[in-house]
């Protein structure tokens, strides 16, 4: 599977914005210091 830099930047942006918003759930603050 092949991917152009921007696509690849764009989906994993968005996996650890997702990523993040997950962990935020289930442990509120714990996650706060990760960029």
């Amino acid at each position: 599977q092949i991917f152009e830099p921007g696509e690849d930047a764009a989906v994993g942006t968005a996996v650890r914005q997702q990523y993040r918003a997950t962990r935020e759930e289930i442990h509120p603050g714990a996650f706060g210091q990760a960029v």
